[in-house]
């Protein structure tokens, strides 16, 4: 029971977040048919993969899993 914790917090913060974004009278169905915010999150997951592939991955992710791969070996 103790490794379900996590999970069951889990369940219950995105059950409150629900109850207060419908209390707040915002439609997800309605939000995510807004072309805008599409074009808004398609910009923004376009530059995070930019950001990953360019900087985060060569520059510390890959020397990670090198470092980590030594160690074990």
């Amino acid at each position: 029971m103790k490794n379900n914790k996590g999970f069951i917090q889990l369940i219950v913060i995105i059950a409150l977040v629900l109850i207060v974004i419908s209390l707040l009278g915002v439609s997800l169905g309605d939000l995510f048919d807004n072309e805008t915010l599409q074009k808004n999150f398609s910009f923004a997951w376009q530059w995070a993969k930019y950001i990953w592939d360019n900087y985060f991955y060569p520059l510390v992710w890959k020397p990670l899993l090198e470092a980590t791969e030594k160690i074990r070996n």
